[in-house]
């Protein structure tokens, strides 16, 4: 039909895809070469902020990377495989809420107004609070942490969500303020999830 995008999937999606887990493979394995005592766990995850940008940006071509790049680059960072993929599960919650949040609220990832800011953190203190605990539960269950609620899960937790957060907070608004309007232009932002 003419006037119409395709509804397959292009060149550009494997693209986006392959962009996104090349650089999150990397930045994974680097950022938690340095972990803070606890296995799998950095203060300063620093790719949480590619990983919202890339879900805002390539939709679910950035999402289904994001578990095979953490799960990898944890695992060459040292940590058990199995241990690295489960807590790559969780990971892609970090990106999706505030992606989600700006497709279905209507909020502009150049982060323009108040209110863009506002949904933009509120979500991703959801996303990074709800990750850390799945997160540090795993950590548990590995027996890397003695048990569930205890002094070392709380602190787990806080480092983990706060760090996180503050990397989509600080890295990731400067990202997508900096960096959305290139993309846009060169027409590598998705307006839905697919395409």
């Amino acid at each position: 039909m003419s006037g119409t995008k395709s509804s397959g999937i292009t060149v550009m999606h494997l693209v986006m895809f392959a962009v996104s887990f090349g650089l999150l493979t990397v930045g994974s394995w680097f950022a938690l070469t340095f972990s803070v005592g606890i296995p799998g766990v950095t203060s300063f995850f620093w790719p949480e902020a590619l990983i919202v940008a890339f879900s805002t940006w390539f939709g679910v071509w950035a999402i289904l990377a994001i578990i095979p790049a953490v799960g990898l680059g944890g695992t060459m960072a040292g940590s058990a495989a199995l241990f690295s993929f489960v807590l790559a599960l969780l990971v892609p919650m970090e990106g999706i809420l505030p992606a989600a949040a700006f497709r279905v609220l209507g909020a502009n990832p150049e982060l323009k107004s108040k209110r863009d800011w506002g949904i933009f953190l509120g979500m991703s203190i959801i996303g990074t609070s709800i990750a850390a605990a799945f997160g540090i539960c795993v950590e548990v269950v590995f027996g890397y942490i003695p048990g569930f609620f205890t002094p070392a899960w709380w602190i787990g937790w806080l480092a983990w969500a706060l760090g996180d957060f503050l990397m989509a907070a600080i890295l990731g608004s400067l990202i997508l303020k900096g960096l959305t309007p290139v993309v846009k232009r060169a027409g590598l932002y998705l307006k839905t999830w697919w395409h």
